[in-house]
């Protein structure tokens, strides 16, 4: 069936097509979270926006009003974005979008046992990471940093550290699948090609995929391990030539941490996220990207040096 409205800006300039998709990006987000208000009002009354204010504790029914804001901005942000903006520039936007090639089984298996092996690598970066400071002159930056890091830190241990089959399945939802395949919808299936067609150079498309993605989560002292992650991912996406092995990778990740976090928790042990891995160390960190190359080089060869 022919489509009606023909691709608008199927034509254009890829530097006009990421304006118009960073745009788009910002109009959804605004509109999304402006309608979830209002349903949120409609379900939780008109205290719900006092809710969204974290404490030591969860109060009661601020956990799942929390998971609800937190699935209307990936869906907002992530989701309704990439699909728009390969509305307007292909016919084909499962093609577009790299949504049609399906993940080959040993990349798959690879790419998860890489984000095993890198754990010691990516605990100990983000040991690093937090040990950084700033100049002097910048301590009020630094100061606002860390409080906005401690916050993240103790929301992400109030969501996790939980009991129960039915939260467990909840955050594996919210934090593990819809980020693995909408952040890659964004990242690696749209923006990572529209930088590589303006700049010419996958390797520093990859990087540059890597660095706003780590920047957009606004962790500042996490900065590092999630830049290597972006980076890992952004690999995979430009051999297999498929938004799916990325975001299998990623939705493995973020399950990893969520199940472990409460496997401890069932246990009467509450732990940090930053913990799953082990503790940071040096010759470990060595071995574990020394590791992770040779798994990421399997990968590579698997593709037969796929190109996007």
């Amino acid at each position: 069936m022919k489509r009606l409205i023909p691709p608008l800006l199927q034509s254009r300039s890829a530097f006009t097509q990421l304006i118009a998709f960073i745009i788009i990006a910002l109009i959804s987000l605004i509109l999304l979270s402006s309608l979830g208000t209002v349903i949120s009002i409609a379900i939780w009354g008109n205290d719900s926006l006092s809710l969204l204010a974290i404490g030591e504790n969860f109060k009661p029914g601020q956990r799942s009003l929390l998971l609800y804001f937190q699935v209307v901005q990936q869906i907002g942000l992530f989701l309704i974005p990439p699909f728009v903006i390969a509305f307007l520039i292909s016919y084909n936007i499962k093609k577009y979008l790299y949504l049609s090639t399906p993940p080959r089984a040993q990349s798959i298996i690879l790419g998860i046992v890489s984000i095993l092996v890198a754990l010691p690598f990516i605990n100990y970066l983000s040991e690093i990471n937090q040990s950084l400071h700033l100049p002097a002159s910048l301590s009020g930056i630094e100061d606002w940093m860390r409080s906005k890091e401690t916050e993240a830190t103790r929301i992400s241990n109030l969501f996790l550290n939980v009991k129960g089959i039915g939260l467990l399945t909840a955050n594996i939802i919210v934090i593990a699948i819809i980020p693995g395949i909408g952040e890659e919808l964004l990242f690696r299936g749209t923006l990572l090609p529209l930088l590589q067609k303006i700049i010419k150079n996958k390797h520093l498309a990859v990087w540059i995929t890597a660095i706003l993605f780590s920047a957009l989560h606004f962790q500042f002292f996490g900065f590092l391990p999630r830049m290597i992650l972006g980076a890992l991912l952004g690999y995979l996406f430009i051999w297999s030539g498929s938004v799916w092995l990325p975001a299998i990778v990623h939705f493995f990740n973020n399950a990893l941490a969520v199940i472990t976090v409460y496997y401890f928790s069932s246990q009467g042990k509450s732990i940090s996220i930053d913990e799953v891995g082990g503790e940071a160390n040096i010759y470990a960190s060595i071995v574990s990207l020394l590791i992770l190359i040779g798994v990421l080089y399997i990968i590579h060869r698997i593709e037969k040096l796929k190109t996007i």
